[in-house]
């Protein structure tokens, strides 16, 4: 039997582990320059905030029923994440990291009781609420995940007779893996249901969804087709996208952000030992503009990871656009020919590879030691106020020293007790 361990409104869960004064009360967080909805209370959910509804649509309901509002503070999520997967693991070593907020665990005889223990032990140590879903494939612990969230936070799928029941209430797109795309095919071949899809032949679903579609209707009829990935596959491309801060058009500013984008992305791809052998940035107009985004790609003759090469890259990529009298809101650049570390070979005429370890190493331990902002690129510094905004964002009370929570009693009241943030 498969579980999926699910966060409740992990975001929204993270920033009220250390505010217990917003507990039942409308909360919501915001994504990158805070743009969008990205998580909701349930209370915020009744007032009808929608996922992924521009913030500024929304801002006089917010402010009308004083909805807490927090931007994005994805070091803290991140460090609650590994926590709650540690713990996890532990206890359930044959467990998958799927994503920030869940895990899938392989266990051959679950219990009420044993999902119980495992909810509690989340909520005791950590202080994240969960959702368990339990079926005898992984898309059916998913689909027992959500049901779950909508009454007892545990259900499990055992008998075939309940589960047919519940796939027959099921549209198509509540299954795991089912996009609008896919609804539209199945039901031009008159299935409409969960039940439907999980008794239709795979000679009708391999030409309209391909072999994930079979897998998919294979797993809701109760056939396993899909294990635990305990290492996660190889990285074939990889992308860092950002809006900017505010509005640019400055040769000027883009070379900043441009910059920092690159290094960024460099960054990543240090961190997961792949380098690149292509470079491709794009520009992106305002929303609602009807213009077409701009964009390059360049070719590098050595594997690298290198930001003192792929920055100036990047950079040669912009000035070649035909940017100029425009405005422009967003930046992304994008790797697709992902190389591991391991498999790369040294060019000819190319500096020797450890050259270029030695550099990022002393470079990285600066940044370790004293910042990130220790030491840059000289080009990142040329657009000072384009920077994501993050205006509302809470402390990062588990990674920083000088944010840190602090309980501060008050002399004249020894019952009452405060929260205050570190001062420096």
């Amino acid at each position: 039997m498969y579980w999926l361990v699910d966060c409740n409104h992990f975001y929204v869960s993270c920033e009220r582990l250390f505010r217990p004064d917003l507990r039942q009360k409308p909360t919501v967080v915001l994504s990158n320059n805070d743009g969008c909805i990205v998580a909701r209370s349930p209370e915020a959910k009744a007032l009808g905030l929608p996922m992924g509804g521009p913030y500024f649509k929304w801002q006089d309901l917010i402010e009308q029923h004083r909805v807490a509002v927090f931007s994005s503070n994805y070091t803290l999520y991140g460090d609650i994440s590994a926590r709650i997967m540690s713990l996890i693991q532990d206890q359930y070593p044959n467990s998958e990291v799927y994503s920030i907020d869940e895990a899938f665990i392989h266990s051959p005889n679950p219990s009420m009781e044993s999902a119980a223990a495992l909810k509690e032990r989340i909520a005791v140590e950590i202080g994240i609420p969960v959702s368990i879903g339990i079926g005898p494939t992984k898309t059916l612990a998913k689909l027992a995940n959500r049901r779950a969230k909508k009454g007892s936070s545990i259900c499990i799928l055992r008998h075939k007779a309940k589960t047919d029941q519940i796939l027959a209430k099921t549209p198509l797109d509540d299954i795991w893996g089912i996009g609008t795309r896919s609804v539209r095919k199945l039901n031009e071949h008159g299935i409409h249901t969960a039940l439907q899809l999980a008794r239709s032949p795979s000679e009708l679903i391999r030409p309209l969804l391909r072999i994930n579609g079979v897998r998919t209707a294979l797993e809701l009829s109760g056939t396993p087709c899909m294990q635990l990935e305990f290492q996660p596959p190889p990285r074939k491309s990889m992308v860092y996208s950002r809006a900017f801060g505010r509005k640019l058009s400055l040769l000027e500013d883009l070379e900043g952000m441009v910059s920092q984008y690159a290094h960024q992305l460099c960054r990543r791809m240090h961190t997961h030992n792949v380098t690149t052998t292509d470079l491709s940035l794009r520009l992106h107009p305002p929303y609602g503009q009807k213009r077409r985004r701009l964009g390059a790609t360049s070719q590098i003759l050595q594997p690298t990871n290198n930001p003192l090469i792929l920055v100036p890259i990047a950079l040669k990529m912009l000035r070649q656009l035909p940017f100029e009298n425009q405005i422009w809101a967003k930046a992304s650049l994008t790797c697709i020919s992902l190389h591991h570390d391991s498999q790369n070979q040294s060019s000819l005429f190319g500096l020797p590879k450890t050259w270029d370890t030695k550099l990022l190493n002393s470079i990285k331990d600066i940044q370790k030691r004293f910042g990130s902002q220790a030491i840059v690129i000289g080009s990142e510094k040329r657009c000072q106020d384009g920077g994501m905004k993050q205006e509302r964002r809470s402390p990062r009370y588990t990674t920083r020293m000088d944010e840190l929570l602090c309980i501060c009693l008050d002399a004249p009241a020894p019952n009452k007790t405060t929260i205050s943030r570190r001062s420096h």
